[in-house]
């Protein structure tokens, strides 16, 4: 039996993404003026406004995908999306036994690194694996994944707020399941010769002369 591609492309299906998107970004802003103080989970969810309000204009002018996801590649991408929002969230739940607040700076270069990547990306945006125009400019001239190596700094600046060991071991399977969704995404872009040619020239995947 074939695979099955995901029918639920569109731009209806694209706005609504957008609008979720949307709400993630206002929610935490609304949140804090209800409350009416400012406390860890406040900054915490704060700082990841501007990411959601980029992805909800990526989704917007974002182009139709040449190369379609399929039905089997759905798990790893949602996984690898919804355990930030899990270790953002798990101090809530558990006690935060570490705070390193001005280890959390990190999570500066690693939002402007994001922020900078979705402005490039903006069409070409996805979140399933799939193939639309190559983008080879302004971070991508020097990696070829920066917008995830730029949430993964964000994620681990934040993470110096308020962590416990538990977090240390979500943040761990966060990583493994960026490094699937980055092989995942790669197997469907080899396919394009754009691509080949562009990585034959950025060799590096996330981290200059390491990965």
């Amino acid at each position: 039996m074939g695979r099955s591609p995901i029918t639920f492309e569109g731009k209806g299906i694209d706005l609504a993404f957008a609008m979720v998107f949307l709400a993630m970004g206002i929610g935490p802003i609304i949140s804090v003026l209800l409350i009416g103080q400012l406390g860890l989970e406040q900054i915490e969810a704060l700082a990841s406004v501007p990411l959601a309000f980029m992805a909800c204009y990526s989704f917007i002018v974002r182009s139709e995908a040449k190369v379609p996801a399929y039905t089997d590649e759905i798990l790893v991408p949602l996984l690898s999306y919804l355990s930030p929002l899990i270790l953002l969230n798990l101090t809530m739940f558990t006690s935060a036994r570490y705070s390193f607040p001005w280890l959390a700076l990190l999570s500066v270069p690693g939002l402007i690194l994001a922020l900078l990547s979705f402005f490039w990306l903006r069409r070409s945006f996805a979140v399933l694996p799939s193939v639309r125009a190559i983008v080879s400019q302004g971070p991508y001239r020097w990696v070829r994944h920066p917008l995830y190596l730029g949430e993964a700094i964000f994620i681990l600046g934040m993470m110096m707020l308020a962590f416990n060991l538990l977090s240390l071991l979500v943040y761990g399977i966060f990583i493994t399941l960026m490094l699937a969704r980055i092989r995942m995404e790669e197997r469907k872009l080899f396919t394009q010769e754009e691509y080949r040619l562009y990585a034959s020239s950025v060799k590096f995947r996330m981290v200059p002369y390491l990965y």
